[in-house]
């Protein structure tokens, strides 16, 4: 069993994987999209579209991962290009002291004329590094300098010393930690930017952004008096920032450069920030697509889930071959009894669980109280499911299926008759399990396309009616969560069969082909119990 779960769990990770790479290049190719979320907050920082979308970024493999040590390595071999080497000077002088540790490790594999700029370019860094104190620029003194520097200094270098000093700025406003900070310069921007990524009162937020703005040199302040909303347009305008340009003052290991060449991707950095739940919005709200498909499942499931268990319910009892249709109205309403009552208990528990999973600070109970008073459009959905529904169940597979439930339902009402507790419970939990999972070890996907149908016309707003909006509209971030939505659901009819066949005490026997044997056999059984 351990192995069959670790099995099945692989191959829908596999599955979704290669289904999110394929949907990616495609609607890429289809449009223009804010796959991350940083097209409004980016443009109101400054950044053109194309910086904020990363349009200059390889879609699906980066060849060379450039991080801080690069671009500095770089610019410093070009330091020796005299038609290049100003404008490499200008660079590297832009990203500030962020430069230091990688010129001072490259330093001796470069040539003396190299040597002699980088050199001069160090001690225009130095006061800023020092508090005051101006290296020399001649090499033969600014070599020593620069070793008895790395000797006093190598420990404010480190991420960890940055880090407390943040955390300092963050909790009040500390004269020594914003002296300290603005020291390090750019070299404190990773360490500023993991708490910007925090939730912040306003007061922090305004206290980082005004550090950002010094180290970096572009003005993004918090204003005074700045309610929550403007503090928080700011605080996104410079998560944005961060986000197109971390690399440039991120220095990395072997690791992650060799993860990079795919996760520095577009393709990449959607998949991250979508696990990390910072998905672009939908187009027709401007919402995140997951807090939207957070809201829309519930109702969505709600229509298909009851839709499929009220159309079983109902082809139990009033369904079947002829000898089938001709047992008593009243068999037929303890068969529906006992199919649905079962059916709508294990869908409750469920139903439950779901809404913790997606629930936000307001709860689980708040999420499906949200749910039901949204009844008419619910149940006109699910009526408008249950009819076609009903009607696909009926086929020789299903039929089979559908006996084995029937025979489950049986048993539980016998028991009811002389009630055992234990017995009870056992097949009031088969029956209700097998009651919902049958719509879905048929065919998921169909019970999938009636919700996606029937949506609109219910007003239902679930996942199917937001995904027709997006086709209209071309909203590639939502119709790529869509598409994902499908392959668990499609993989689901395999995990539906074997959850089916354990709620049915392994009657192998339902999932046969539907052949003319089995329709025999199907129509003996029918037989039989009439």
């Amino acid at each position: 069993m351990i192995r069959w779960l670790f099995v099945e769990a692989l191959r829908t990770l596999l599955s979704l994987l290669l289904v999110s790479v394929i949907a990616f290049v495609i609607l890429d190719n289809a449009g223009v999209h804010d796959w991350y979320g940083t097209l409004a907050p980016g443009r109101a920082f400054g950044m053109s579209a194309d910086e904020s979308l990363l349009r200059q970024t390889p879609r699906l493999f980066v060849r060379t991962v450039e991080d801080a040590t690069l671009i500095t390595q770089r610019d410093l071999a070009l330091l020796g290009n005299s038609q290049r080497k100003d404008a490499a000077r200008a660079r590297l002088l832009e990203r500030g002291a962020v430069i230091v540790p990688t010129i001072l490790e490259s330093l001796d594999a470069q040539s003396p004329a190299v040597q002699r700029e980088a050199f001069e370019v160090l001690s225009r860094l130095s006061p800023s590094l020092t508090g005051g104190e101006v290296a020399p620029s001649d090499p033969a003194r600014a070599r020593p300098w620069w070793d008895n520097f790395r000797v006093m200094y190598e420990i404010d270098l480190r991420d960890a010393y940055a880090r407390r000093h943040i955390q300092r700025i963050v909790a009040s406003d500390s004269p020594n930690a914003h002296v300290q900070l603005a020291r390090l310069g750019t070299l404190a921007l990773p360490a500023l930017f993991e708490a910007l990524d925090a939730e912040l009162d306003t007061e922090s937020a305004r206290r980082l952004c005004a550090l950002a703005s010094e180290m970096t040199g572009r003005s993004r302040l918090v204003p005074q008096g700045a309610t929550a909303q403007q503090t928080r347009a700011v605080v996104e305008g410079w998560r944005a920032w961060w986000f197109v340009h971390r690399l440039d003052f991120t220095r990395i290991g072997s690791t992650r450069r060799s993860i990079g060449h795919v996760a520095e991707s577009r393709y990449g950095r959607w998949l991250l920030r979508t696990i990390d739940g910072r998905a672009g919005p939908a187009r027709a709200s401007g919402r995140s697509v997951l807090v939207e498909a957070r809201n829309r499942l519930p109702r969505s499931t709600a229509v298909a889930g009851l839709g499929g268990l009220v159309a079983t319910a109902l082809v139990v009892a009033f369904g079947g071959g002829a000898k089938m249709r001709e047992r008593p109205t009243k068999t037929k309403l303890v068969d529906l009894a006992a199919a649905l009552v079962p059916g709508l208990i294990a869908f409750s528990v469920g139903f439950f669980a779901l809404c913790s999973l997606l629930a936000d600070r307001t709860g689980p109970v708040a999420l499906v109280r949200s749910v039901l008073s949204e009844w008419p459009s619910i149940l006109a959905g699910i009526a408008l499911v249950t009819a076609p529904a009903a009607l696909f169940l009926r086929r020789a597979q299903a039929r089979i299926v559908l006996n084995a439930v029937r025979s489950e339902a049986e048993s539980w009402v016998e028991q009811s008759k002389t009630p055992r507790p234990a017995q009870l419970v056992r097949h009031g939990a088969r029956v209700g399990v097998a009651s919902l999972l049958a719509p879905a070890a048929l065919n998921a996907l169909v019970i999938l396309g009636l919700s996606l149908l029937v949506e609109p016309i219910a007003r239902v707003n679930g996942m199917g009616a937001m995904t027709l909006s997006a086709i209209v509209s071309n909203d590639g971030v939502w119709l790529q969560i869509a598409i994902l939505s499908v392959v668990p659901v499609a993989i689901g009819t395999r995990w539906a069969r074997t959850a089916l066949l354990w709620a049915l005490g392994g009657q192998r026997a339902v999932f046969a082909k539907p052949t003319r044997d089995n329709d025999t056999t199907a129509a003996k059984s029918e037989t039989a119990a009439t």
